[in-house]
């Protein structure tokens, strides 16, 4: 199981002045062409993070390098 670390999505969004009444967030990154949209519950989530770290250790190019989006309430489970 990986640890994860990073900065709060919420926190960002905060920061940058994001407005709060949006009901879906986007997320664009500038160099593989993922892109994804969120429900803002979702994205506002405690556990959604940029990651920047795995395990106490940057982020490689396997694992998203240099910045991953991550949420442990995006993950399926098993049951």
């Amino acid at each position: 199981m990986a640890a994860w670390h990073g900065v709060r999505v919420s926190d960002l969004a905060r920061a940058v002045g994001a407005d709060p009444r949006a009901d879906f967030v986007e997320f664009r990154s500038f160099d593989s062409g993922y892109d994804s949209s969120w429900d803002a519950p979702s994205a506002r989530h405690a556990q959604t993070i940029l990651a920047y770290g795995m395990n106490g250790q940057p982020l490689t190019p396997g694992h998203g390098a240099p910045l991953r989006l991550y949420s442990g309430v995006k993950l399926a489970t098993r049951g």
